[in-house]
């Protein structure tokens, strides 16, 4: 059953900060950059092989890592990333107000047969890790969430709060890492990750990213607005070669009409697939139902795929997804207004949000 579809209420939530810390390094213009010119740069991982379907063996691929050793295990590498990318977010909380209520949303991970260790993660640990990157954060509200129930979903309550008055700020984000050899091993063993033989697999990766979320304020710049949101559960994920999908047709017409936007009004559309053949089959079905006419499409409208160039990162998806758009807005060359970021889980979870210019 879909999960209950966001008030059409028109409102509007500014985006002041953004922090992010991928294998682009920590600045979210370079990510957008290699998103943009679509660099892929996926490669085998060394020493390491897997069997194949034909009884040979084959080489499973991953995306660039981030700049941390490679020998550290998932369950290091995502809270040093969730607090470097925390690190960049939190520098943009206003430093003349004391006392801020602010809620530290943050997305990971969840354990599954293709991720057993996932669940590790010591998050008192993390929770006071985060809390110490910045003083304004000392008495903050830290909450977790899993991204496999909807990180849209997550994102809506966050906003609601907000909105309600019960925080003054919130920093939504995630942090994942799909790296290791263990998950690499479990996904290829499953036939779903990228190989030499199998370019169309999942290309894991790895990334955070969190955005500094507050009331819209004339004394406050903002990188972006947010004006819209849906979110649904899909009844047949991963069968759309068979089924008719429909959760994230309706996530997206849910966050334009929300945001009182036009598909034809979407300049840039920022994808959280790969080239998995599920995904690829999923979006055409979208854009079918969609933009199925040259009317209905903006004449500059531009596919920002985010696995092309990082890979799969998981719960970090749709935070570095919307970083990704904030980021395109302050490219002018051709100049974008509004930004549709969708969420895509693996599971059921699809989600849209509308971004537009600040």
């Amino acid at each position: 059953m879909n999960q209950p579809a966001p008030s059409p209420q028109a409102f509007s939530v500014s985006i002041t900060g953004t922090g992010v810390f991928a294998a682009t390094g920590d600045l979210d213009a370079a990510l957008w950059g290699a998103i943009a010119t679509r660099l892929s740069s996926g490669r085998p991982v060394s020493g390491l092989s897997v069997p194949a379907a034909d009884q040979g063996v084959e080489q499973p691929y991953f995306a660039p890592i981030a700049a941390l050793p490679a020998q550290l295990k998932s369950a290091v590498r995502i809270p040093i990333m969730a607090q470097e990318a925390l690190l960049g977010a939190s520098a943009f909380l206003p430093n003349d107000r004391l006392g801020l209520r602010i809620l530290i949303l943050t997305l990971l991970p969840a354990s599954s047969p293709e991720r057993p260790n996932a669940g590790n993660l010591d998050r008192e640990e993390l929770a006071a890790a985060l809390r110490d990157t910045h003083p304004a954060l000392a008495m903050a509200e830290v909450r977790f969430a899993t991204a496999d129930t909807g990180a849209t979903s997550h994102l809506a309550q966050g906003i609601e709060e907000l909105q309600a008055g019960q925080w003054d700020a919130v920093l939504f984000g995630g942090a994942d890492s799909l790296t290791d050899r263990g998950t690499i091993l479990a996904l290829a063993a499953k036939g779903r990750c990228r190989t030499d033989r199998h370019p169309e697999g999942i290309l894991p990766g790895e990334g955070a990213a969190y955005l500094l979320l507050e009331k819209p304020a004339e004394d406050r710049p903002s990188r972006a607005l947010l004006t819209g949101l849906g979110h649904a559960l899909e009844e047949n994920p991963g069968k759309a070669a068979n089924c008719r999908m429909t959760a994230l047709t309706k996530s997206i017409e849910q966050a334009l009409a929300q945001a009182q936007c036009k598909p034809s009004q979407v300049e840039t559309l920022v994808l959280p697939m790969g080239k998995d053949v599920p995904a690829a089959l999923e979006w055409h079905q979208v854009r079918r139902k969609l933009w199925s006419i040259p009317e209905d499409i903006h004449p500059d409208q531009e596919e920002l795929l985010l696995q092309s160039s990082i890979g799969d990162a998981g719960a970090a998806a749709l935070p570095l997804s919307l970083v990704i758009g904030c980021a395109r807005f302050e490219f002018n060359f051709p100049p974008a207004d509004r930004i549709l970021v969708c969420e895509a889980w693996q599971k059921a979870a699809r989600g849209a949000v509308v971004l537009k210019k600040g």
